[in-house]
Parts: structure tokens; sequence; C-alpha cells
């Protein structure tokens, strides 16, 4: 239970960056007692009176298992009844942001892919065998962080390879094509999709295994090169193709976060992509007699031999697609690395821009500034074609155009197997992050999560867009409850993207770009928090401890006179103190896998009872 922490403490940093807290600014007074307000609730050392272990937590009585009403549920039934769980319908003038429901959903998925990546980052004998034996390694080797870490990203490949023939067959699906005939095509973004475009949800009977489940949702978060892979690849359907809340709640065992395919979305995936649903089952039949990984084929940008080499190595000398600094020479003496394959795919994009084709990956969706790159670069080139010799880099390509940025971002080093603009790898792996913190603040768990945390957070997530409104060309970073609505979001693409370029949100569209540095994210927090308390006069950081979170509860329910204060919040903080303790004891025993559980009419008759006096309590006790 360490990730429910017993004492309040300062939120967990945002993505990569370690969450500065913010400075109130002076452009606005406040009162003393609202300064000391805040200055406690910022401190993230000192512990909460109601997390206070002077007196003992209560003992709960166990949960008749005969009376639903007594059964406790993390998350409650009714969170997922806080709005709508379907995304599908139809583009509205005025997109609205996703419900509590779908929040809620999300949440208890990013649990299920925290368990799947423990699996391979703690793994087990069974794992060690085959892996090891699969990668060379001794029986007798002790694997350390390092070998669980190689193995992780190993899955992670293979799932990316899993993922494009699921995603393939799927868009032939929406498109009613063969991918072959659309592939690499491009269909040029139009403004006729608005209002009133058909949203659909991907159906129950489609839905793919967890880990291919886990790349396709890094990959729309990343929506700027997700709406361009779309268009680029002949698929715009798929960014009507919003996540599907409800299958994906259906397919979650509540209590075990157990994932289980429908028995028609595993005979979809085994016939689709003939493979097996179960990652680990696919690898274990493709060895046939001896334990094996699948290998990536590169092909040399100088003489196109095709090179097998393995997805990672924990051997220096043998290259490998993870290396740091992959470096694979061809018998024409050429040397092979991640930098001259991607110069090698933007030199085949112009070579088709100059022939007439489509354009290159980052100018296929809406004009994101990016609108006459394309006629830049025929005006540039003219009817020389760039060369390994003329031209060996992406640098080399770009750089006379006035923001080269604007397209390197889409020729990074992505894997033999994916069409993607992007590593999907790397996103899931940037993706984890985010995911540990969700489970280590764990609200879907905790005693305020669908009418309090969530609820706060959807609030808090449409004013986040609306700075973007008022102070445009300024970075603003999300906190972690702001952040979950918006990676919620980005997994129904149209819809967020009419969202963004409503006037009520931020007016254009915005990207959620993952991979800023340490120091812009700070920066940039600061100012976020900053430019909120002008706007709306309310905090923004903070903490979001359970305790914390049910503090904000009590608050919400409005003040009371100050002859009832010092008694009131004295309970108050006592009955806190006894809801984390009572949800805690539940998720305890949830973990435990033990059918015992205790019961929510008991908790009901100790905070009826309230708190006993000190020599009650010590007489109880002994």
């Amino acid at each position: 239970m360490s990730n429910v922490p017993d004492v309040c403490r300062a939120e967990e940093p945002t993505e990569n960056a370690q969450e500065p807290k913010v400075k109130q600014p002076t452009t606005k007074k406040m009162s003393p007692w609202l300064q000391l307000f805040k200055l406690r609730l910022s401190s993230s050392k000192t512990p909460r009176p109601d997390t206070d272990d002077s007196l003992p937590p209560p003992v709960f009585a166990l949960a008749n298992k005969d009376d639903p009403d007594d059964f406790p549920l993390a998350p409650a039934s009714s969170v997922y009844q806080l709005g709508s769980l379907s995304a599908a319908g139809t583009i509205s003038d005025r997109e609205e942001a996703p419900s509590v429901a779908q929040a809620a959903v999300h949440l208890v998925l990013l649990e299920v892919f925290w368990s799947f990546k423990e699996r391979f980052l703690h793994p087990s004998d069974e794992y060690k065998s085959f892996f090891g034996a699969a990668l060379g390694w001794l029986e007798t080797r002790k694997w350390d962080e390092a070998d669980n870490e190689m193995l992780w990203k190993t899955v992670i490949e293979i799932a990316v390879g899993r993922f494009e023939a699921w995603w393939k067959v799927v868009g032939r699906e929406v498109e009613g094509t063969k991918w072959d005939d659309r592939e690499r095509e491009g269909v040029k973004y139009e403004p006729k999709d608005g209002p009133g475009k058909k949203i659909t949800e991907l159906p129950a009977e489609m839905l793919p295994p967890i880990d291919v489940l886990m790349v396709w949702h890094s990959y729309m978060l990343n929506p700027r090169n997700y709406y361009d892979d779309c268009y680029a690849l002949g698929l715009p359907g798929m960014l009507a193709v919003a996540f599907p809340w409800e299958a994906v709640k259906n397919a979650i065992n509540q209590t075990t976060l157990e994932y289980k395919l429908p028995a028609e979305a595993e005979a979809f995936f085994r016939v689709s992509t003939s493979q097996n649903p179960d990652l680990f089952s696919q690898l274990k039949a493709e060895s046939f007699s001896k334990p094996r990984l699948p290998m990536l084929e590169i092909a040399c940008p100088q003489c196109e031999h095709e090179h097998e080499i393995a997805i990672a190595s924990d051997n220096k000398s043998t290259p490998a697609w993870h290396s740091p600094g992959l470096q694979l020479t061809c018998s024409c003496r050429f040397t092979i690395t991640h930098d001259a394959l991607c110069a090698e795919r933007l030199r085949q994009d112009i070579k088709q821009v100059l022939s007439g084709g489509p354009g290159t990956r980052g100018t296929f969706s809406p004009p994101f500034e990016s609108a006459n790159i394309n006629t830049l670069l025929k005006e540039h080139y003219g009817t020389t074609t760039p060369t390994l010799s003329s031209h060996p880099t992406v640098s080399s390509l770009l750089d006379f155009l006035p923001k080269p940025g604007m397209v390197k971002q889409f020729y990074q080093p992505t894997s033999p197997w994916s069409s993607a603009s992007i590593s999907l790898s790397a996103a899931v792996i940037r993706q984890a992050s985010f995911i540990d913190k969700m489970h280590h603040s764990l609200w879907i768990r905790g005693p305020s999560a669908g009418n309090g945390t969530l609820s706060r957070a959807k609030e808090k997530y449409e004013n986040f867009f609306r700075l973007f409104f008022r102070h445009p060309g300024e970075t603003m970073v999300p906190t972690l409850d702001v952040d979950v609505f918006w990676h919620t979001h980005q997994l129904s693409p149209a819809r967020y993207y009419y969202f963004c370029l409503s006037s009520d949100a931020a007016g254009r569209f915005i990207n959620h770009n993952d991979q800023l540095s340490t120091g812009v994210l700070d920066d940039g927090f600061q100012r976020t928090g900053e430019r909120y308390w002008e706007e709306f006069e309310m905090e923004y950081g903070g903490c979001f401890c359970w305790p914390c979170e049910l503090e904000r509860d009590d608050k919400a329910r409005g003040p009371i006179g100050w002859w009832m204060r010092a008694r009131k919040e004295k309970r108050t903080k006592w009955e806190r103190r006894v809801k984390v303790a009572f949800w805690r004891e539940v998720e305890k025993r949830r973990r435990e896998g033990g059918e015992e559980q205790v019961g929510l009419k008991g908790l009901a008759e100790i905070l009826q009872q309230g708190p006993k006096p000190k020599k009650q309590e010590k007489a109880t006790a002994a």
C-alpha cells in the first residue's frame, strides 16, 4: 500500500518534470488568511491532522457477502453514470470535454496497463527462462534492472508489430477498401469535415489484446502525428473511430483488473492478424523447438541490401534496434544508423513530391503552419532529386525551410514494422511515466473519485483550455488531474480536434507534446499556475492525495458559521481519517485477493457514532 500515502504529500510531477510549486502572482492581492492557507496547502512534509496516527483507526466490520449494499466497490458503479461512456454521435458546433465516466474507465485502464508493464519489469521465472534462452543468456544469469528494462523494450517493439497488423485491418474495415490500395496514397485534409461529422466507436468485436491496446492508446496521445498519419496513409476514417469506453470497461474485471477479450474480439484478432491474442503464447508458438524472438529487417540506404537485426541486445558489439547509437556496417561499407534510415524515408517522400505526389509527412492534415512546405520543397529542389551523397541527413534535406522542425518531428527513428511517423515504442515508454503516477495516486480506488476528484478535474481541464485561447503563444503545462482529462479527450481524435477549434476552448488545434525538456516544463508549469490564478482565482497545483481530496470535498459543501467552525473541523478531520483508513483497507484486501472485505454499513455506523474519547479508545484497545 505504499502508493497510497498516509500523510499529505506534494503532487507528483507531471510528465518528466519535477513539478515546481506555483508562486502566486502579485497582480492580485490576497488577504493574510488566504496566503496562510496557500502556504499550508503547499507544504509537502507536515503531517495533516486527519492522517495523524496518535489514535489507531477503528476496526471495520466485515461485509455481508449476500448484501450488495454492504460490499465496497472501488470505483463505485455510480461513477460510470456520471455522463455518457460512449463517444459516438455527431460533431457539434460546441464540442464538450469528456465525461467523468470516460475518465474513470481511463484510470482503471491505466491500472491494467501498469499491471501488464510490471509483468515484464519484474518477470516471472517462466518469462526469464523463455526470454533468457531466446536472447542466448545462461540459465544461471542473475537478472538485474537493466535486463528487465531490455525485456520490456523488446516486448513493446513486438507489440508495435502486432498493433500495425491489427490497425491495418481495422482501417481497411473502416474505409471499406484494401490496405494495399490506400497505403502511402495519402488523402489531403478537406475543411468540409466538421459539425455534423459522424463519430463511431471501435466495435467491441474488434477490441484488441492489451499490448496492442496500449500501443494504440500511446499513438493517439500524440494527436498531431496521429491526425497526419491517418491522412498520409489513406485512412482518414480512423480519426472518427473513438476509444470504446463501454467495451473496455466490460473487458476489465473491476476487482482483479484482469483484462479479458470477448470471444468475438479474440476470433477477430486471430483471423485478421493470424496471431494469438496473448503475446507470450504467440511468441511460444513461433519458437517451435527453441525459444526465439522476431528479428527486424532494415534496408541499407546505399545498396538496399536487407539486414536482420535483433530488437535489443546486451552485447555492445552486436547491433540492435534499441542499441544507443545504432551502427551497422553493410557489405557496401555504408554505416547504417537511425539517422540514415530517417533521411532515406524523407528522401523518398521528397522524390514523390517532386514527381507530383501528395507530400511529405506532416503536410496532410489541417495546415498546422505547414501548408506551403511542399511548395517550398519543389521550389528548392526543382527537377534535381536529392541523393544520399548530396543530402545524407534529415537536416541537410530541410534546413533551408523557415521552420525545418515542422517536418523533422515526423521523421524520427521508427520501427521497420511500423508505418507511423513517430516511434510507437518510445511513445509507450514515455506514457509509462504517467501510468506510474496514476498508480501512485490511485484516485480511482479512493474515497473521492467521482463527484470529487474527477468532477473537479473536468472543470479544471475546461479552464485550462481557456488559457490557450486567452494567452496564445504561451506553453501551458497541465497538472496530473488535468492531464487525465486531456489524455481521455485525445482518445476521441475528431472530437478533440473540433473541441480545440472552439472559441470556448483554445480557438486552434493544441498538440500534446510529451517530449518537452524539463526546463520548459518547469517554466511552463509556473507560468500556467500564475495565469490560472489571474483568470479564475482558483487553486491550480497543490496536493492530490486522498486526505486532501476529501478536504476539497468538504470545502465544496460550503462555509459554516464561525461559532461551529472549530467543532465541525475537528469532526470532519476525524471523518476524513476514518474514510482514508477504510478505503486503504479495502484496497489492501483487494490486492491480497481474499474473499473477505470490510463493509460499507460498518463504516457508516462508525461515522454515525463519531470519534471516541481518548480514554474510551485506549480502554477499547486494551
